[in-house]
């Protein structure tokens, strides 16, 4: 009869093996078999007969159960066409399922002659001997490059990652309106600093991880798993640093990376975080301008930085001007023959999410965390990706997390640890193989055709019912969390965890000359602590030179002599822990063990565990892992503007397009103005001064286009800056730095085009043509400016212009042109002393009017501001009667306040860029509204359960035991009370299938459908 329990005495832990054998086990044709020979009475040593199979090799051994090769050729011949394309239709689809897309097309062209299979393969020898540069390097595949690189490499820092009551609260807004518009939005801005200081009730808090405790491993690949909302992408977050507690979210818990706290460590120089909401690049850079730049800046061995060994290894590819590690990527995730698009609409949604995986790909990281990096995707490329990255974490002893969907049977057998969360908490983790046992003890049985994590997934999410045994009864998620805090596996983590030294763990498929003996530690040379101890462990007495290294892929790592075994599993059964209770219990374990693996026959796993203290060779690595920078300052600017400079030269036609929008403005400006300057008019002067207005406003507004541009940009930007690739200073100067040659050839355009058909002054040998020049030009960087500003403060496009036409108007209103500075009032005049424009209207009028130099005495009676200033000339006469002159300042002071306002315009773009993220909500996590179907539910709810009292809540809905509450005082969650909690999650389930948030697929069909329309009416009428 099931059991809802996995726990079991300590004499229950092993179940008898009998006569069963590993052919029974994984085939039924004859096949060597690992079994247990006893060398002496301490000691056991593994052996094989015939050939060792390891579980690789068992799965690339082709089975046939009932027939022979032969006989199933000679089936294929004789069947008829459709039989045959059937198979080939199988054959194509288990092909893709593996992730072998390159063998679908040699699978239908193998029926060749011998001569032709010898010229073939005469003609690949060939190719290979014409291979030249990093194509020669990887002819014998990645996994031994890999191999290579590592003996000649300077080693990745091991980390071992390890968190405990991890717990997450985030506050919601819940919306009064039910849809947003952009009227909405605009209100919005107007009443929302009111609602939030009268209306507190406005939003609510969701407690998204609740007490999580777990650990990740060097060597190890990690599967994620959890229903929509369960705190998957969270926890990813919270491992890389990036989920942090503020006033409108609450963080609590440690997380060290070994033996410092995760505040302590530069994460974004040891960690990768690569989510499929992240898939977003420059659109105007090709696929290699883009990997060139990410490793630009997170790749700190670099060509010129290799040593003699590393020199002569990638010497076929540096003669060919390659970056070994560019190409390598470009390779292995099959971006080389599209290396030269443009990211944007040239290349596939599933490319494009290879992109994003690449670019982190190329640094060198420690831990690899990985959201849904491929969502949407096909299982082919899944399986590729998670198998490349195993096989990357076995050779260089990195790390990797990874949250995926839909994924298939083979893709999750790739994994060695499973995490399973449900509504925030840890509802099983351990070994994979570990997973699907464990529900079977609860009473869960797992059918032949769903998948293992589609199985997982759908008890924790409340679908176990469908898979519940028939004398079993379903678990609610808190029993489930119940039982999985009270098992061995949750001990066994919580042993890690809780331990002051950090201990490295392995899982290791045990291979010939692997010896397990109960003897004391420290009588070996290992890494583990030479405290003394009672022979209560059993460890690991006696390793073959050929064990971890051809067949090692496997295993996390390399086992050594000393390394203490912590757990064990016999032919697929649960793995039983060594290491847990008091010593009299681990010794009771260990003498269990280890008489029993004397007579076990078949496939063993076993977790063993062991001190590492810092290798030599890894500090220097550590070292530079702890700037926060790859790049200094100076050389990541020089990155930057790099960059830039190929994004405005993919920008031509904007460019010439702009340029063209110059020169037209200018020819239209000068023959509107045609030949009014220098001549001694009222109304003509009047026109000579309304240009320069026009001109400033002009040639400012024509960088109002960079808006959209530089929106496009800052999700890369947020990317990017999360990573640390770059500085946000030095983003803010390149684009300065850029905008500079641009600007000033739109501000000569402009210039030159209408500056000579007005007639404007060009005495003092050309001085006011270019005091002019230089004034549109610092006007137009200012506008340029004031856009960058707004796109570092703006969160949708709409709102960008909308700050931006209220910024121009303002800078209208107060320039002195529309109104005298005197009519102002007292309240607004500080707005005309600070308005750019006013000053640069002040200094053209001066650089122009201060060549009509005939004195007003010839004028009197022509011109009323030379009544009022007989004294002067007609210039400064013209500028002190429209307030355009203020002796108290030099000519130089206009170009100091356009000047100043552009710094500060940059500065402010900088503190928004650094301070303001803008983002969407993640679409796993509920975005609460108010429902009145959710109020009546929970009002008819609460009166129909107190009326009735026939039965307690804790009797009906038990709770467990919860960590301290994160949130603030005054700030009531109903998650630890029993019908509340009921309620408050009914009502979420409610709320977000109003939201049409897929709860649960659906399938619907229909047949024989028909619809019938009587038009009496229309037929009376039409009598």
């Amino acid at each position: 009869m099931p059991q809802n329990s996995p726990n079991s005495s300590p004499k229950s832990r092993w179940s008898p093996i009998g006569d069963t054998s590993i052919e029974e086990t994984y085939s039924s044709r004859p096949s060597s078999v690992c079994r247990t020979s006893v060398v002496s009475d301490k000691t056991i040593n593994f052996t094989s007969e015939y050939n060792f199979e390891t579980p690789r090799t068992i799965l690339q051994t082709p089975i046939y159960p009932g027939n022979s090769t032969p006989d199933i050729r000679q089936t294929i011949q004789n069947a008829s066409p459709g039989t045959a394309k059937s198979i080939a239709f199988n054959m194509y689809q288990s092909l893709k399922q593996h992730g072998l897309r390159d063998e679908i097309g040699r699978a239908f062209t193998r029926d060749r002659s011998e001569n032709e299979e010898i010229r073939s393969a005469e003609e690949d020898s060939r190719r290979g001997e014409e291979l030249l540069g990093m194509e020669y390097i990887l002819r014998d595949g990645f996994v031994s490059y890999l191999r290579d690189v590592a003996k000649i490499a300077p080693p990745i820092p091991q980390e071992v990652i390890r968190f405990s009551g991890i717990s997450y609260a985030k506050k919601f807004e819940i919306p009064s309106n039910k849809y947003e518009t952009f009227g909405n939005k605009v209100v919005g801005w107007f009443t929302g600093p009111f609602k939030k200081i009268f209306q507190c009730k406005n939003s609510t808090w969701i407690n998204i991880l609740k007490g999580v405790d777990g650990y990740i491993m060097p060597g190890s690949t990690t599967l994620l798993l959890g229903p929509p909302g369960c705190g998957k992408s969270t926890l990813l977050e919270i491992l890389a640093g990036r989920a942090k507690g503020d006033k409108n979210s609450h963080l609590q818990g440690v997380v060290m990376y070994n033996d410092k706290y995760a505040s302590e460590v530069h994460l974004s120089r040891l960690v990768a975080y690569v989510s499929g909401q992240l898939n977003k690049h420059i659109p105007f850079l090709s696929v290699r301008e883009t990997l060139e730049f990410a490793r630009d800046c997170s790749q700190t061995l670099r060509p010129e930085n290799f040593t003699p060994q590393m020199r002569k290894f990638f010497a076929h590819a540096l003669v060919e001007g390659q970056d070994p590690f560019l190409e390598y990527i470009l390779e292995i995730l099959n971006l080389k023959n599209i290396e030269h698009k443009l990211t944007g609409e040239a290349i596939s949604d599933t490319d494009r999410q290879k992109l994003t995986t690449a670019e982190l790909a190329l640094g060198t990281y420690a831990v690899m965390l990985y959201d849904q990096p491929l969502s949407g995707s096909d299982l082919a490329a899944t399986y590729d990706l998670a198998d490349t990255i195993r096989t990357v974490c076995r050779i260089q002893q990195s790390s990797a997390i990874m949250s995926l969907t839909h994924l298939s049977q083979e893709i999750f057998d790739l994994f060695d640890r499973i995490i399973l969360l449900g509504d925030g908490h840890v509802v099983f983790q351990g070994p994979r193989q570990d997973a699907v046992p464990y529900f079977n003890k609860l009473g869960y049985e797992k059918p032949l055709h769903v998948e293992s994590a589609e199985f997982l997934e759908d008890i924790v999410a409340g679908y176990g019912s469908r898979y519940i045994a028939p004398e079993a009864t379903p678990l609610s998620i808190d029993q489930l969390v119940g039982n999985y805090r009270n098992s061995d596996h949750y001990k066994d983590i919580i042993r890690i965890v809780t331990k002051d030294k950090v201990k490295h763990t392995y899982w290791i498929e045990t291979e010939p000359g692997l010896g397990l003996s109960l003897k004391t530690p420290s009588t070996y040379s290992s890494l583990v602590d030479a405290k003394p101890r009672k022979l209560t462990e059993l460890v690991v007495s006696k390793i073959s030179s050929k064990v971890g290294q051809s067949g090692g892929i496997e295993s996390t790592g390399r086992v050594q002599i000393g390394d203490i075994v912590t757990a064990l599993s016999v032919n697929g059964e649960e793995s039983t822990y060594l290491a847990l209770g008091p010593q009299r219990h681990q010794h009771e374990y260990a003498s269990h063990a280890y008489s029993t693996l004397k007579k076990a026959v078949g496939h063993i796993r076993i977790q063993v565990e062991r001190y590492e203290t810092k290798e030599e060779s890894y500090q220097p690595q550590w070292e530079k892992s702890q700037t926060p920078f790859t790049q200094t300052w100076l050389k990541s600017t020089k990155t930057l503007i790099g960059r830039q400079i190929k994004i405005t030269k993919r920008l031509q036609i904007l460019l010439m397009l702009r340029l063209f929008q110059a020169m037209i403005l200018g020819l239209f400006t000068g023959t509107l103005f045609y030949k009014l300057g220098g001549q001694y008019d009222q109304q003509k002067m009047n026109s000579v001064r309304a240009l320069g207005f026009v001109s400033t406003m002009s040639i400012m507004l024509i960088n109002l286009v960079q808006l959209p541009l530089y929106l496009l940009q800052r999700p890369i930007f947020y990317k990017h800056q999360a990573q640390k690739f770059f500085r946000a200073s030095s983003y803010v100067v390149a684009h300065s730095i850029v905008n500079i040659p641009q600007t000033l050839i739109e501000a000569a355009s402009y210039t030159f085009s209408m500056y000579f058909l007005v007639g404007l002054s060009f005495s003092g040998k050309g001085t006011a043509l270019v005091e002019y020049l230089l004034l549109l030009f610092l006007v137009a960087y200012f506008g340029s400016s004031v856009f960058f500003f707004l796109s570092a403060v703006s969160s949708i496009p709409e709102t960008g212009n909308a700050l931006a036409g209220l910024l121009v108007s303002i800078f209208i209103l107060f320039s002195g042109f529309v109104i005298y500075p005197s009519n102002i009032p007292t309240y607004w005049k500080w707005l005309t002393y600070i308005n750019p424009i006013r000053w640069a209207n002040i200094s053209y009028c001066r650089s122009q009017f201060q060549y009509y130099d005939d004195p007003c005495s010839n004028y009197k009676g022509q011109f009323p501001f030379c009544d009022q200033f007989p004294s002067n000339t007609v210039g400064k006469a013209y500028l002190l009667y429209y307030e355009l002159l203020n002796d108290n300042f030099g000519p130089w002071f206009p170009y100091a306040v356009l000047i100043g306002w552009t710094a500060v315009m940059t500065i402010l773009a900088l503190c928004g860029l650094k301070t303001l993220e803008f983002k969407g909500l993640n679409q796993s996590l509920p975005h609460l509204k108010r429902s009145t179907v959710v109020s009546n539910f929970r009002k008819d709810k609460e009166r129909e359960l107190s009326s009735s009292g026939s039965a307690s809540d804790q009797d009906l809905y038990p709770t467990m035991d919860t960590r301290p509450n994160i949130l603030p005082p005054g700030v009531k969650v109903t998650d630890d009370r029993g019908v509340e909690r009921w309620i408050e999650d009914i009502a979420i389930d409610m709320e977000r299938r109003e939201l049409g948030i897929p709860v649960e697929p659906v399938s619907f069909m229909f047949e024989d459908l028909s619809f019938t329309r009587y038009l009496n009416k229309l037929n009376f009428w039409l009598a």
